[in-house]
């Protein structure tokens, strides 16, 4: 999900009012779309992030921290995404079915 996403841009908004982010102007009626993937290729957020490590997600350092922002399947928010909660629920449900003729 991190490196392939199935939506790895944000529907695209258009800008009621000038703004500034940072250094970049953002004039009113601009069409401004967020790039979720970028987020997730960035060496400020990820220690290689074009490595399969799937012992970064686990919590041993509690030094190390990281926002929630960083890595976004879902989206966050008010806009994020109305199936999360579904998915969350059919992972745990492939979890206990996995379980239960294995375990």
């Amino acid at each position: 999900m991190r490196i392939s996403p199935p939506a790895a841009t944000l529907w695209p908004r258009v800008a009621l009012k000038d703004y500034f982010i940072g250094k970049i102007p953002i004039k009113k009626g601009m069409l401004c779309s967020v790039k979720i993937i970028t987020n997730h290729y960035k060496s400020s957020n990820y220690e290689n992030p074009l490595e399969f490590n799937p012992e970064r997600w686990l919590k041993t350092d509690p030094t190390k921290t990281s926002s929630a922002y960083n890595f976004l399947p879902f989206s966050l928010g008010q806009r994020s995404c109305i199936g999360q909660h579904l998915s969350l629920i059919e992972e745990k449900l492939a979890v206990i079915a996995f379980v239960r003729k294995y375990g």
